[in-house]
């Protein structure tokens, strides 16, 4: 399970990922009651998001999977609410075994690609018993290194040639196309992070396929946003969507609000990439005190010599960048 053993807000990138979350949850429930529904998640050790959830959308009904049952002890200590249920079961039991019969929020944060093809297979489980209006969101690891390491002294070739070994292996046969071409331009760090993000989503388009086929109703998958994220040494990728039945779409764009959304991803290949700078206080408020005046900011950015994907990154965020506070307890 994941879920994390550091709060959110010490890991600046996932908190803004997870910001985008409750605002896209917001702008849903303009159509959707979604105080209404039932959140399910991982909640890890300190339940951070699962506090979140409930004190920004007013859900009361939440359900934390957790199979580790030293986790699932401290869980049982640090439960924040009485509203949150913990469950010591595997994501595939609780797929199994829940009924969803009523509207839910899903979201699956998988830390690790070692079990990669199990994760994929329980997504499509889940789509099979999914219900329209369902929300889900994915968290998926993409960096290459957590596929395949690559030896000191390995040529080019030999790196290629594993790295996709280790692809096969981990998503088979059923979430990979192994007529796949990998060229010795997409194996810098860049590049390969970027091809990998592509192969993930396209086997997460499968999984929810594969899922839905056999369905007598039309249902669909919309992403709402896509996002990569550095946190720590890692590379993560997130997929936010909501089923829908598939002539219900064009009004969903239209009544939802999210067309002007800035953090919308219109198609599968809008992945948002999420890298905020560590600044000063000093420079933090520097910089806020232009916003959001795009000019007077990038003025203000230009005097301590702050990197252009690092300056249009954070106006894109500024919003949404997590404060810190030091407190006596």
């Amino acid at each position: 399970m994941s879920g994390g053993f550091i709060a959110y807000h010490l890991r600046h990138n996932k908190s803004i990922d997870r910001e985008i979350f409750l605002e896209g949850l917001n702008l849903l429930s303009r159509t959707v009651p979604i105080k209404e529904y039932t959140y399910i998640g991982f909640g890890g050790p300190m339940l951070e998001d699962f506090r979140m959830i409930h004190s920004r959308t007013l859900i009361n009904n939440l359900i934390s999977i957790e199979e580790d049952d030293a986790v699932y002890k401290r869980q049982q200590y640090n439960i924040p609410y009485n509203c949150i249920e913990c469950r010591l079961k595997s994501s595939r039991d609780f797929i199994i075994d829940y009924d969803f019969s009523e509207s839910t929020i899903t979201w699956l944060d998988y830390a690790s690609p070692k079990k990669i093809k199990d994760d994929l297979d329980d997504i499509k489980l889940l789509a099979t018993k999914i219900n329209n209006e369902d929300i889900l969101k994915i968290t998926f690891p993409i960096n290459p290194a957590s596929y395949y390491q690559r030896r000191i002294g390995e040529s080019i070739t030999d790196y290629k040639s594993k790295f996709k070994e280790a692809l096969k292996s981990k998503l088979s046969r059923d979430y990979l196309n192994f007529d796949m071409e990998l060229n010795d331009t997409d194996m810098s760090d860049k590049n390969l992070t970027g091809k990998l993000t592509s192969i993930i989503i396209s086997a997460f388009q499968s999984a929810i396929e594969r899922g839905l086929t056999d369905r007598l109703d039309r249902l669909r998958f919309i992403p709402i946003s896509i996002n990569k994220y550095k946190d720590g040494s890692h590379t993560m990728l997130t997929i936010m969507g909501i089923f829908k039945l598939a002539e219900k779409i064009t009004v969903f764009y239209e009544e939802s609000g999210f067309s002007k959304w800035q953090y919308r991803s219109i198609s599968w290949d809008d992945i948002h990439n999420i890298s905020i700078p560590t600044l000063t206080i000093k420079e933090k408020i520097n910089l806020d005190s232009k916003l959001p005046d795009k000019e007077a900011y990038q003025a203000a950015a230009g005097e301590f010599a702050l990197q252009q994907e690092q300056c249009e990154n954070y106006f894109k965020y500024y919003r949404l960048y997590p404060n810190f506070q030091r407190i006596m307890v």
